[in-house]
C-alpha cells in the first residue's frame, strides 16, 4: 500500500473510493483538513490507491484552447453567482436534458460536502464559492454509477479532485464533463467553524445560505449568512480575518503551497474562474462589473459543453495569456507564510491582532502593482 505524504496530500479522496476492502477512510487531522487513514489489518495490498492517487500517479494536463470570458444573460443568475454565472447556465443545461450535476453544499452539522443533484433549478443548492475543504463523500463512486446508467454528468470542483476523479475512473466517459476551478488554496473546515463560534453564529443550512462574496461590488469578499432574500449577517473590514487569512495564505492545507495544478496546463474539460484583470491591456466590449467568468476551454468535449449553452451567455473571446496574467494560481500556488507555521495554534483574537486590517494608501497600491508588474515580466523572460 502506497498513498501519498500527508504533506502532498490535498484530501482528495480518490483511494478511500477505489479500496475494495473498504479499509480506508477520510478523517480530520488535528487541523481539521480530511485526509486518508488506513485501517491496516483490513489491507489487501491490492495497490488500487497508489495507482489512483494524483499526486502519485498525475493525469495528463492540457494547456488551454481557447480563453473566454462570459456571463449569463439571465441577470437573476448572474446576480446570484460568485462571477458570472457560468456552472449554473451549464448545469441547468443538464438537468434539463435528463443529466446529473456535482456541488458542494453544507449539510446539517455544516460540514461542507460534495453532492450530486438530479433535479432542474439544482444548481440553485451550488451557487456561489465555497472557500473551505470540500469533503468528497464518496462522491467518486457515486459519479461512476451514474455514468454507467447512461446518465450525461457535470462536475465541477477543485483541480485536485478533478484529478481524483479521473483517475478513479479509469477512462475517459464520452457522457462527463469535468470543470476544474483556479484554486486559490484552502482552509479546513474546522478553521470557518471556530469563526462562526467567535462571531456567536450558528447557521441552519436548512434555511441559511453562507456567502463569501457580495456581489453587490463584484470582487468584494465577504461572509454572509442570508435567510431567503433577508440579510441575516455580513462581516465587515474590521471582521473580516478569516478572508483576510485565507486571501494572505495564512491557513490553507499544506499541499497547496506546493501545488502542481496552479498552472495553465489543466486538468478539466473546462477551467473557470473570475475573470482578473480582464481588459486592462486588450480593449473589451462588456460591462464586467455585475460579475464576470473567466473560461479556459482544455478539450474539444468542454467546447462542446461551451457551444450548447452560448445563446444563453454573453461570451468574448480572449487570449488564453490574459487570462494567466489576471489569475496568480494560472502561474504559481499561494506561497506559503512563515504564519502558517502557529496559525492553527492561535486564537482568533491572536489572529485578528496579527492582521493589518489597514486599507492599503494609493500609494502603497501603486507599488503594489508596479511589483506585480515587475514580477510578471521577469517571469515570462524566464519561460522564454
Amino acid at each position: 500500500m502506497k498513498i501519498a505524504d500527508r504533506k502532498q496530500c490535498t484530501g482528495c479522496g480518490a483511494c478511500a473510493d477505489i479500496c475494495p476492502a473498504t479499509c480506508i477512510s477520510m478523517e480530520p487531522s488535528d487541523e481539521g483538513f480530511f485526509f486518508p487513514y488506513v485501517d491496516s489489518s483490513h489491507c489487501t495490498d491490492c495497490g488500487l490507491c497508489g495507482k489512483t492517487c494524483p499526486i502519485l500517479n498525475p493525469p495528463e494536463k492540457r494547456f488551454p484552447r481557447n480563453a473566454f470570458a462570459a456571463w449569463a444573460l439571465d441577470a437573476s443568475v448572474r446576480t446570484t453567482s460568485s462571477s458570472g454565472g457560468l456552472y449554473s447556465v451549464l448545469g441547468e443545461h443538464i438537468l434539463e436534458n435528463g443529466g446529473v450535476i456535482s456541488g458542494c453544499r453544507f449539510d446539517a452539522d455544516l460540514v461542507l460536502k460534495h453532492e450530486l443533484c438530479d433535479q432542474p433549478g439544482g444548481t440553485v443548492l451550488f451557487r456561489g464559492s465555497k472557500y473551505v475543504q470540500c469533503f468528497p463523500d464518496g462522491i467518486y463512486r457515486k459519479i461512476k454509477q451514474e455514468l454507467k446508467r447512461n446518465k450525461s454528468v457535470l462536475f465541477t470542483g477543485t483541480p485536485c479532485q478533478v484529478a481524483g476523479l479521473l483517475n478513479f475512473l479509469g477512462h475517459p466517459y464520452d457522457n462527463l464533463v469535468t470543470c476544474d476551478l483556479v484554486c486559490h488554496g484552502v482552509p479546513s473546515q474546522k478553521i470557518f467553524r471556530s469563526y462562526l463560534e467567535r462571531h456567536h453564529l450558528s447557521p441552519d443550512p436548512g434555511r441559511n445560505v453562507i456567502a463569501f462574496r457580495d456581489l453587490k461590488g463584484w470582487g468584494d469578499y465577504y461572509v454572509r449568512i442570508l435567510e431567503g432574500d433577508n440579510l441575516q449577517w455580513r462581516s465587515d473590514d474590521a471582521t473580516n480575518e478569516f478572508i483576510r487569512a485565507f486571501l494572505s495564505g495564512y491557513c490553507s492545507n499544506e499541499a497547496c503551497y506546493d501545488c502542481p495544478y496552479a498552472r495553465m496546463e489543466r486538468t478539466g474539460d473546462l477551467t473557470l474562474a473570475d475573470f482578473w484583470g480582464l481588459g486592462k491591456e486588450i480593449p473589451f466590449s462588456g460591462d464586467p462589473s455585475q460579475g464576470c467568468t473567466l473560461i479556459l476551454v482544455n478539450t474539444e468535449k468542454g467546447e462542446k459543453a461551451l457551444h450548447s449553452i452560448q445563446d444563453k451567455l454573453f461570451l468574448e473571446e480572449r487570449t488564453p495569456e490574459e487570462a494567466r496574467q489576471g489569475n496568480g494560481q494560472l502561474r504559481k500556488p499561494i506561497p506559503r507564510q512563515p504564519m502558517r507555521d502557529v496559525f492553527y495554534q492561535m486564537d482568533w483574537d491572536t489572529i485578528a491582532r496579527k492582521i493589518n486590517y489597514r486599507k492599503a494608501s494609493p500609494l502603497r497600491k501603486l507599488l503594489r502593482a508596479c511589483k506585480r508588474k515587475l514580477l510578471d515580466t521577469l517571469e515570462r523572460n524566464k519561460n522564454k
